[in-house]
């Protein structure tokens, strides 16, 4: 089973797993369940817990959610301009 998952897990790099974790979820569960089925075994559901990152993984992570989160801020900062704008121009 540890192989199984190692495996899946060597086809993703973290900032993928943390971007599509619903995929490699996924794909977890179905390692598990191939697994397991020659033992007569069955997986019902996994979950993952404890997963540790390197401090310089993290903070990559972190970085990059705080740009994405920043960068969208930005989009409805100037979408909420333009309609205050538009307002303006019509009640003027």
């Amino acid at each position: 089973l540890r192989n199984a998952f190692n495996e899946v897990c060597s086809r993703f790099d973290i900032a993928r797993v943390w971007q599509n974790h619903s995929e490699f979820g996924d794909l977890m569960r179905a390692a598990c369940r191939e697994a397991l089925a020659p033992r007569h075994a069955e997986c019902w559901d996994l979950q993952l817990g404890q997963v540790r990152l390197e401090e310089l993984q993290e903070n990559s992570l972190v970085r990059t959610q705080i740009r994405k989160q920043a960068q969208k801020t930005e989009e409805a900062r100037k979408m909420h301009a333009a309609v205050r704008a538009k307002t303006n121009v019509s009640l003027a």
